[in-house]
């Protein structure tokens, strides 16, 4: 009993969100409408946006990584 620790100190609010973020059913209920938001852009543009957001996370995967490197070879990043 040692490690329970009561949240009836907080706001209502607060215990909302934080039952949101770590209760399963509480995920469940703001991931499944965040999923179908997420993949509405699939109605207008088909499935080539699936294909643009794994070119746009591959570019991104890439840029860190050249980032990094230089970072580790030179010890600092150039400004754009």
């Amino acid at each position: 009993m040692a490690d329970y620790e009561s949240l009836a100190h907080l706001p209502r609010w607060r215990r909302v969100v934080i039952w949101l973020l770590e209760n399963p059913t509480g995920q469940a209920i703001w991931a499944i409408p965040l999923a179908a938001l997420f993949f509405l852009p699939v109605k207008w543009l088909g499935f080539w946006w699936v294909a643009l957001i794994i070119v746009a996370g591959l570019a991104f995967a890439f840029g860190w990584n050249a980032a990094r490197r230089r970072w580790l070879r030179d010890g600092h990043i150039d400004k754009l």
